[in-house]
C-alpha cells in the first residue's frame, strides 16, 4: 500500500510521544477502509496511535494482502492453469460477482493495458511482493492534480507522491516494509504488475482471462449480485448481457 506519511519531532510540552505523523490518508475504524485526502488537509496525529490504527481490521484487507502476496511469486515463463479459474467464474454464474486480482503475463504501462482490454482499471500494483511488500496505488488520489483525462494519470499521480517523498521519510516508509530507493526504481519503471477489479461480472471476467498479456486472475472473493437495494437490504438479481471489456473495438 502506498501512503504519504512525514514523522516529525513535535516540540509541544503536551505531547507525551515526542513525536507526530502528518499524513495524507485515514482508516475508517470499523471498515478498515482506505480514505485518502488531498495533501492541504493532512492530519497530525501521535506516531503509535497511527500505527495502532492501521492495523487490518477488514475482511477485505486481510483477503487483498493474501492474494498481493501470491502475485508474481511464479515464474512469468511457468506454465498457469487457466481453465481451472475459468471453471470457477464459470460456476459462478451470472448472479454473483467477483473481485480479483488480475496478473499480467509481463509488466505493461497503464496506456498499454488500456488498449489491450481491460475492467475497472483504477487500483493497481506497481510492484509485486517478491521479498518485500507489493506497491499498490488507489487511482482516486489527488497528489497530482492536473492529470485527469490522461490515460497515463494513474501512473503521473504515482510518481507524484514519490518525487515528494525524501530520505527523512525513511523511518516512516520502513514502519510499512517500503523503501524509498526501491519507490523511485518503481516510479521511473512506470509499469503495473497487475491491478485490482471489484465486483465484477463473471462473463467478463472469462474474457478478461483469455487474453494473452493476463496471465492469471486470482479470486479474492465471490458475493451475490445485488440488482437494488431496498431498506438497505440486497434485491438479488442476474448480469445484464454484456461481451465487452473496456478498451476494446467495437466489431465493424
Amino acid at each position: 500500500m502506498a501512503i504519504e506519511l512525514r514523522i516529525v519531532a513535535n516540540w509541544e510540552p503536551e505531547s507525551k510521544s515526542g513525536r507526530t505523523a502528518a499524513l495524507a490518508i485515514r482508516q475508517d475504524e470499523f471498515s478498515g477502509r482506505i480514505y485518502y485526502s488531498a495533501p492541504e488537509d493532512r492530519t497530525a496525529v501521535p506516531e503509535r496511535a497511527l500505527l495502532n490504527s492501521l492495523a487490518s481490521r477488514s475482511r477485505q484487507a486481510v483477503e487483498l494482502r493474501t492474494t498481493f502476496g501470491s502475485l508474481g511469486q511464479g515464474g512469468t515463463d511457468e506454465l498457469v492453469d487457466k481453465g481451472a479459474v475459468d471453471e470457477q467464474l464459470k460456476q459462478a454464474g451470472q448472479t454473483k460477482v467477483i473481485t480479483v486480482v488480475v496478473e499480467l503475463r509481463e509488466p505493461l504501462t497503464v496506456a498499454d493495458v488500456r488498449r489491450k482490454g481491460y475492467l475497472s482499471l483504477n487500483k493497481v500494483i506497481f510492484a509485486s511482493a517478491k521479498g518485500e511488500p507489493p506497491v499498490y496505488w488507489d487511482g482516486f488520489t489527488t497528489f497530482c492534480g492536473d492529470c485527469y483525462g490522461d490515460s497515463e494519470r494513474i501512473t503521473n499521480d504515482f510518481r507524484s507522491w514519490v518525487s515528494a517523498l525524501s530520505p527523512s521519510d525513511g523511518d516512516a516508509l520502513s514502519h510499512f516494509g517500503l523503501r524509498l530507493e526501491r519507490l523511485r526504481e518503481t516510479a521511473r519503471a512506470g509499469k503495473i504488475a497487475g491491478y485490482l477489479v471489484k465486483e465484477a461480472n463473471p462473463g467478463l471476467l472469462r474474457r478478461l482471462l483469455q487474453k494473452d498479456y493476463v496471465r492469471t486472475l486470482h479470486i479474492v472473493r465471490i458475493d451475490e449480485y445485488c440488482a437494488d437495494y431496498e431498506l438497505g437490504e440486497c434485491v438479488p438479481g442476474r448480469w445484464p448481457k454484456e461481451n465487452r471489456l473496456e478498451g476494446e473495438r467495437l466489431p465493424g
